[in-house]
């Protein structure tokens, strides 16, 4: 959960209305329908169409100043004007049907050509709105208006540019985004525009419509109060990793995320622990017991699949310490596995990190997006050139045994690693994660 923290606030805040299957849209949204892709209107203003059995909210005509009108049963926008005009135009079709109706109302009968609410040769479009998304090009969101003339799409309401989601934007056409593409995309739209949320929800796929429908139906039946308008983003954050933890995973992981490396740990015990607050080197020459000399961290990264630990080092050490162990918060154990080539650091360092220091037996998840997660960086170097290298975002690390780990110093600990799988801080599961580190550096791609 740490890395999607504001955007699960952004995204819950509307969950209310960014998919309005049963709000302002009349009697109809919400309800069951049979005929897939059918488009009609509802209360003279908005636009419904069935998906999924179910009709779907599709536009709200009135946000651009027209009406809902179904021509060869096809719903669109349409001028609310009234025809004052005089009609100069030649009727050649022949009305073959019969006038059942009682004509009460204003003349607004239309003859050919533009204004008509159809689409006919030499037009590209009459009336109407489109989903930005369709009319190709880099939109990626936001709804286009036809033209007066209906010669094309007034494209001022479309979002434009480079996509910026913090989760990949792997969306096409064809594809669709995912679930946190979806919600990304609502992110970047003006409070309250409920046409831009609906926009990025059409935008979406299959599975990433399912998903985003899976977590705000969650959220809506848990955490209404935490992640509604009178909530903020800690409680929000807090309900949903307690309540809707499975469908967070599913709307936010990437599992085509490119794996960076694969990292292991045979079961290694650290004999002593020592007092990260102190003079870690001063401790070291005192009590070598905590010193594991060689590599109990193992594994491959990088685009040319180098080894952990780099074939050049001449020796291996690593070692447990605890941090803050003078009371402060937080307090945690770090495992830290360094190389060294004559006198100088081969690279990477890898370090693990449990989440405090109340350690006890048992399997930790390395997933960040989870609770209470182990997490495990790869890193280059030290001091003023130190940066990071990879995140672990999978794997399980295991603990045999463990002894005083909330002491400031002395205690042990046993302890391995299982595909503990790691990714380039911008090409994570979860999206570029690189603006997230508390301004951590972030090593150039090996």
């Amino acid at each position: 959960m740490k890395w999607i923290f504001g955007v699960i606030m952004v995204m819950a805040l509307f969950f209310g209305a960014a998919c309005s299957n049963d709000d302002g849209g009349g009697g109809l949204a919400g309800t069951t329908c049979t005929t897939e892709g059918v488009m009609q209107c509802d209360d003279n203003a908005h636009i419904l169409k069935c998906e999924g059995g179910v009709w779907k909210d599709l536009f709200d005509c009135a946000s651009v100043s027209k009406a809902c009108v179904e021509v060869n049963n096809v719903a669109q926008c349409a001028d609310t004007g009234t025809d004052t005009g005089t009609d100069t135009g030649t009727d050649t079709g022949t009305d073959t049907g019969t006038d059942t109706g009682t004509d009460t109302g204003t003349d607004t009968d239309v003859t050919t050509g533009c204004g008509n609410g159809i689409t006919e040769a030499g037009e590209v479009c009459d009336g109407g709105a489109k989903n930005c998304t369709e009319l190709g090009g880099n939109y990626t969101g936001g709804f286009a208006t036809c033209k007066a003339d209906c010669s094309g799409w007034d494209t001022s309401g479309c979002q434009s540019g480079t996509d910026t989601d913090t989760v990949p934007d792997t969306d096409t056409p064809t594809t669709g985004k995912s679930c946190g593409e979806i919600n990304s995309c609502m992110g970047n739209c003006a409070s309250g525009d409920q046409a831009c949320y609906q926009a990025c929800y059409d935008a979406g796929s299959t599975d990433g419509k399912a998903n985003f429908d899976a977590l705000m139906t969650c959220l809506e039946n848990n955490c209404a109060t935490e992640c509604g308008a009178s909530g903020n983003t800690t409680d929000c954050n807090a309900c949903a990793d307690s309540n809707c933890a499975d469908e967070l995973d599913a709307c936010f992981t990437n599992p085509n995320a490119p794996v960076y490396g694969t990292v292991n740990a045979n079961s290694t015990q650290f004999k002593y622990i020592y007092n990260g607050d102190g003079d870690l080197n001063s401790q070291i020459q005192q009590n070598m017991s905590g010193v594991v000399m060689q590599a109990v961290f193992t594994g491959t990264y990088g685009t040319t699949n180098k080894p952990i630990p780099p074939t050049t080092a001449t020796q291996n050490i690593a070692l447990a310490f605890h941090v803050a162990a003078s009371g402060s918060s937080p307090a945690s154990i770090i495992v830290m596995q360094q190389s060294a080539a004559g006198q100088s650091i081969a690279n990477p360092i890898v370090q693990l990190m449990f989440p405090n220091d109340q350690i006890t037996p048992g399997q930790y998840d390395m997933n960040p997006t989870k609770q209470d997660s182990v997490a495990l960086v790869l890193a280059n170097a030290v001091g003023q050139d130190a940066c990071l290298l990879a995140y672990c975002f999978s794997g399980t690390t295991n603990v045999t045994a463990a002894v005083n780990t909330n002491q400031a110093s002395g205690g042990s600990i046993t302890m391995g690693v299982t595909n503990a799988k790691v990714y380039y801080p911008t090409e994570t599961p979860i999206g570029d994660i690189s603006g997230q580190l508390s301004g951590a550096q972030i090593c150039p791609k090996e």
